[in-house]
């Protein structure tokens, strides 16, 4: 497991070199003066874009908004190693989540992806859902704790019944009453 001190961090967050023998990251961060925010992503998204090992990279706490989000989108289409990704309590909202969700569909190796306590409302679930619909590979995605409410949780329903790898899905804590459950 790679963590903080394995990696460079150049000019605060300009650049970040993860040495190719790492494949878990993990830069969870609970304190504000560590987080990456959107341009800790963007270095990141360049790290691990054509990374050749890299399996699993944790970001749980970073402050990644949209943009951050849309930069790793961007790596998740060429990145063909990296099967977990945590974007747990950070700052994505339904455009970030949009582009994660089309990422999603080209590529071929995530299995678990984690948006839970992001801002994600409806839409970023009906684009999930139409992600997940279309992967083969994703096994388990968690929601929870977002605003997806019965419209996006409605919109899950059917993505589930055209899914056989999917065998996880968290949508707690995520406003959904009788009509979305």
């Amino acid at each position: 497991m790679c963590k903080r001190g394995s990696i460079e961090i150049v000019e605060a967050w300009r650049e970040v070199k993860i040495p190719e023998r790492c494949e878990r990251l993990d830069l969870t961060t609970h304190v504000a003066d560590h987080a990456g925010g959107d341009r800790g992503a963007r270095a990141l998204a360049e790290a691990i874009r054509h990374h050749p090992s890299l399996v699993e990279v944790d970001l749980s706490g970073h402050g990644i908004g949209d943009e951050g989000a849309r930069e790793l989108a961007d790596a998740l289409r060429s990145n063909t190693v990296l099967k977990i990704l945590d974007l747990y309590r950070n700052h994505i909202g339904d455009e970030g989540a949009r582009a994660i969700a089309d990422a999603l569909l080209v590529n071929a190796t995530l299995t678990r992806v984690d948006l839970s306590w992001n801002m994600l409302g409806a839409d970023a679930a009906r684009a999930l859902a139409r992600a997940s619909a279309g992967s083969r590979t994703l096994t388990w995605l968690s929601l929870a704790y977002n605003a997806l409410g019965d419209d996006g949780a409605g919109a899950l329903g059917p993505a589930l019944m055209t899914n056989d790898a999917l065998e996880h899905l968290d949508v707690a804590g995520c406003n959904v009453g009788e009509l979305g459950s």
